[in-house]
């Protein structure tokens, strides 16, 4: 994960925010910053979100099968540090393409 999508995010535990917090009420919002794995999965012709994924390693995104039931890894891109997908401009976010796109050999 490039250190300048979240530059003070602390990866030492693998998710979770470093935040200590019991529950989440009444919906209360988050910081931009609390969930810096989180990535969210587009189509690069329209850039309509179809999926979402968590960053397992540097180059590695992990998501459920179903969402490439044609697998084209050349119409996807994957957003990280979009805060709201409504608002495009009001996080400081990256694009990724993806390279290949391995579906288990065991999904049908």
């Amino acid at each position: 994960l490039p250190q300048d999508v979240f530059p003070l995010a602390d990866f030492r535990v693998c998710g979770r925010n470093g935040k200590k917090i019991s529950r989440i009420t009444s919906g209360a919002p988050t910081s931009v910053k609390d969930w810096p794995w989180m990535a969210a999965l587009v189509y690069r012709s329209t850039m309509k979100q179809f999926c979402g994924g968590t960053v397992i390693t540097r180059r590695h995104v992990l998501t459920a099968a179903h969402c490439f039931p044609k697998a084209d890894p050349n119409e996807v891109i994957v957003l990280l540090g979009d805060y709201d997908l409504r608002r495009p401009d009001e996080s400081k976010s990256r694009a990724f393409s993806v390279v290949q796109l391995i579906i288990h050999e065991d999904f049908d």
